[in-house]
């Protein structure tokens, strides 16, 4: 047993705890394995009963892209785990997961599927999907007769003024600051722009050296998704590009820089262009 310590050695000791304490606090998480802010503890969310039954509903959709010309359609894949989970009581929405289907290395689709609460006597699931892709998405979701197949394709557009860093270590902090540059929302809401990216990726092997796609949301609720991403040039050396995908049924707007540069209007449950969404019966007891 060590000896007691007097009256000043205690207080030197605790202001010593208390300093340590407030570096922890204050020093930066790094870039490499962060998690996004809006991210529920995933180990935690899996024992839901509403984020099993979402497991097995995203894990029963099949999607293809349709090929160009002379090409035969090619299955997306599904990542193994929802890139955020998320609630909105504003809008009834209960315990909802966003997951992403990948073409190559990089992102195809992104899904919400949410427990909607909007009428309690009458449980739904609601499905609301956005293409990543320039080319036609074709697929079968569970519970829905018919294959859905997007009608729009997705305009991926240069950002101007944003010169790519020779390194690609910078490329992290540069996406983060592009988004910053970026705003969405509709006619009485902007959304807030989250700081951290859901989902970073790498896929030189089609183009894009290094992506990251960020939430702009109402709560923690991802209405407009921002891919930004370095391309390769036909020339050589390298840009950044952006492309923005639709996740709610209202309007959204996006504006770089203070200017429109991106609209996309509401639309009603089962149109789709390159998005759309739908609702199918959910089972009383998952909540």
């Amino acid at each position: 047993m060590s000896a007691p310590l007097d009256g000043g050695r205690r207080l030197a000791c605790l202001v010593v705890a208390v300093l340590a304490s407030a570096m922890l606090l204050v020093l930066p998480a790094g870039a490499e394995g962060e998690k996004p802010e809006d991210a529920a503890p995933a180990e935690a969310a899996k024992d839901r009963p509403a984020q099993k039954a979402m497991r097995k509903l995203a894990g029963e959709v099949e999607l293809k892209v349709l090929g160009s010309e002379g090409a035969g359609p090619r299955s997306l894949k599904l990542r193994p785990e929802p890139v955020m989970s998320y609630g909105d009581e504003t809008r009834f929405i209960k315990d909802s997961t966003l997951w992403v289907w990948m073409d190559g290395s990089r992102p195809a689709l992104f899904q919400k599927l949410e427990v909607n609460d909007w009428n309690p006597g009458s449980p739904l699931w609601t499905w609301c999907f956005a293409s990543a892709l320039p080319g036609r998405v074709e697929g079968r979701w569970p519970g829905v007769a018919n294959e859905i197949q997007t009608t729009g394709a997705v305009t991926w557009t240069t950002i101007p003024d944003a010169p790519v860093g020779e390194k690609a270590t910078a490329w992290p902090l540069e996406a983060r600051s592009l988004n910053r540059r970026f705003a969405a929302g509709d006619d009485t809401t902007v959304l807030r722009a989250v700081a951290r990216p859901l989902l970073e990726f790498k896929a030189p092997d089609q183009g894009v050296p290094y992506g990251a796609v960020f939430s702009h949301a109402r709560g923690t609720n991802p209405d407009l998704l921002l891919i930004v991403q370095v391309e390769s040039r036909p020339g050589g050396g390298h840009g950044w590009s952006y492309a923005a995908m639709h996740l709610t049924s209202a309007k959204v707007t996006l504006k770089l820089d203070d200017k429109e540069v991106w609209s996309d209007p509401a639309q009603k449950p089962a149109e789709v262009s390159s998005w759309g969404y739908f609702f199918t019966q959910r089972d009383p007891a998952i909540k």
